[in-house]
């Protein structure tokens, strides 16, 4: 049985996050792309589970899952130039900022990666001896790379920022070939325009033995 006021409570927010949204001015580039195969182990999945809209509510296709991988991606997407100058622009931001309903100033920013980065150490410390070279890809601005390496006792760690995480050639002056033993890819894999290549790159600069974790961000809860 359904809740009246519940229904009008979740109506109601649905309402003000759409306007908070189109506040924000942004609108998707008329030149879209369009990505039919998974970006990471390029199969056609079997199934699709489509939707017409994104999660801020703009017209762009978007699949949730690959079955075989499970990695999710857009089918109609921004190409590298556009991709770059949304995040450069601080779209990004607004968007998931007018989202939420929450400003993310850097006090914020600083909060939730201390909390995420003490989750990640309990998840790691059994897999990552001390010593272990820590390379974070997209991990601005160093607050977790910081809190891994203290509780784990790793050497200074090596950051790529996200703008350069996006740009495959930049990321790949950074991610050296057999340079690190933990490579940490933190909620930025879902951003990047061409993840195999990001991750070839990982997995090149990564030691025999070494430990590569990804995650992404989880917008369910």
């Amino acid at each position: 049985m359904t809740d009246p006021d519940q229904e009008m409570e979740d109506f109601t927010r649905k309402v003000l996050r759409a306007h908070r949204v189109d506040a924000v001015g942004w609108r998707p580039p008329n030149a879209l792309q369009t990505q039919s195969t998974c970006p990471v182990c390029s199969v056609t999945p079997d199934s699709y589970e489509l939707g017409v809209r994104d999660r801020y509510g703009f017209s762009i296709r978007a699949v949730s899952h690959c079955q075989r991988c499970g990695h999710r991606w857009i089918v109609d997407y921004m190409g590298k130039p556009d991709t770059a100058a949304f995040y450069a622009s601080g779209a990004y931001q607004r968007l998931t900022d007018a989202y939420a309903g929450v400003e993310t100033t850097p006090e914020r920013l600083h909060s939730h990666q201390l909390t995420y980065a003490r989750e990640l150490i309990s998840a790691l410390a059994p897999h990552v001896a001390p010593g272990s070279r820590l390379l974070d890809v997209g991990g601005a601005p160093g607050t977790m790379a910081r809190e891994l390496c203290d509780a784990l006792v790793l050497p200074d760690p090596v950051v790529v920022d996200p703008a350069s995480a996006l740009d495959d050639a930049s990321a790949r002056q950074t991610m050296l070939w057999d340079s690190a033993d933990l490579v940490v890819i933190s909620r930025t894999i879902d951003h990047v325009v061409d993840p195999s290549s990001l991750l070839a790159d990982a997995w090149n600069a990564l030691s025999r033995g070494g430990v590569l974790w990804i995650d992404i961000a989880d917008y369910e809860s």
